[in-house]
């Protein structure tokens, strides 16, 4: 016999995924614009279950149960109102909310009735990390209605955001599943290169983190181009063609975007003239005054990092951009 979670509930739900700083938070409030569709969720549990299939710790049947299980919790959860998020400026807070009104409504509901077509016709949106670099045997264990809008992000522009985020990984905050070796913490993508993890400096750690993490992306997203299931949408192509990818996205989730869908654009700043004019991320400690001039910037960055890292692994780095350029053209190659 089977351990499992069987009679699901039959709503569409939208996966967010994406490496570190791949614009998931650009992205996701654009999402809840749709029609019917509930604000996004971060539930790590997801992330985690992704990891320890990977990392072969758990096993498919396990996992599927968990992953359908809480599906069908959140599904009930969030349109009862128990997901509504009071902080202002989390990426699932009220201010990120482009239906805050109605999710405050929820909170005076004694029950749902899940049989009503109301309940029935909303869809939810959940934002994870590295899905599908990780295990995509998730998607293939359960019943769900499951899509999966992959978002992606010029290899160069995500480096500060990793660097970041791997000089603060001790950090009790930092919830992600690692390996431990000499009381040294290092992220579970790095198993099989523990000792240069912990032998790198931070530069070239981080440089090596994105050149592996994005090289097994690649290999997986190419397993899955002929899938109805996945979308790809690369940060760039949203800024700069926002009309275009916006198409994309109703055609995938089959609906139409709502009117709040002008103020939402509007408040993320899309469409930009400049990769630099969006929000910043000054919860990740960013200080730095971007540069508006793409071109200026861009060099800039280059140079930072040939002056900084190893220069074999920046001559592999160099390779990824080409081979991210050629995968999803921008105005970002120059």
């Amino acid at each position: 016999m089977k351990i499992n979670k069987l009679n699901n509930f039959n709503n569409d739900v939208i996966i967010v995924d994406g490496l570190w700083g791949s614009g998931k938070s650009l992205i996701s409030p654009l999402l809840a614009c749709l029609e019917d569709f509930e604000k996004p969720v971060i539930k790590p549990i997801f992330d985690q279950l992704s990891v320890l299939l990977n990392q072969k710790k758990i096993s498919n049947e396990a996992a599927g149960a968990l992953f359908k299980s809480n599906i069908d919790q959140l599904i009930y959860e969030i349109q009862l109102g128990r997901e509504v998020n009071f902080r202002l400026f989390d990426d699932t807070g009220l201010l990120m909310n482009p239906n805050a009104f109605y999710n405050l409504i929820k909170l005076f509901k004694k029950d749902i009735d899940y049989n009503s077509n109301s309940f029935k016709r909303k869809g939810i949106i959940l934002l994870t990390h590295k899905i599908l670099m990780g295990s995509n045997l998730l998607f293939t264990e359960c019943d769900f209605k499951i899509k999966i809008i992959e978002v992606v992000r010029h290899p160069l522009y995500v480096y500060d955001h990793w660097l970041n985020y791997l000089n603060r990984f001790e950090d009790k905050k930092i919830l992600e599943l690692s390996y431990y070796s000499k009381g040294q913490r290092a992220p579970w993508f790095a198993q099989d290169w523990l000792e240069e993890y912990y032998e790198y400096n931070i530069y070239d750690k981080t440089l090596y983190s994105i050149i592996y993490t994005y090289n097994i992306l690649f290999e997986n997203l190419l397993s899955q181009k002929n899938s109805r299931n996945v979308l790809v949408i690369s940060f760039e192509s949203i800024i700069f063609d926002t009309n275009n990818v916006m198409d994309k996205i109703s055609s995938f989730a089959s609906r139409k975007f709502t009117s709040s869908i002008k103020k939402t654009l509007k408040k993320q700043k899309i469409p930009r003239k400049s990769v630099n004019q969006g929000l910043g991320q000054k919860k990740y400690g960013w200080k730095k005054k971007p540069i508006s001039d793409d071109k200026k910037d861009y060099f800039k960055r280059i140079n930072s990092l040939k002056e900084n890292c190893d220069l074999i692994l920046f001559k592999e780095f160099e390779e990824l951009i080409k081979k991210y350029n050629k995968l999803f053209p921008s105005n970002l190659k120059y």
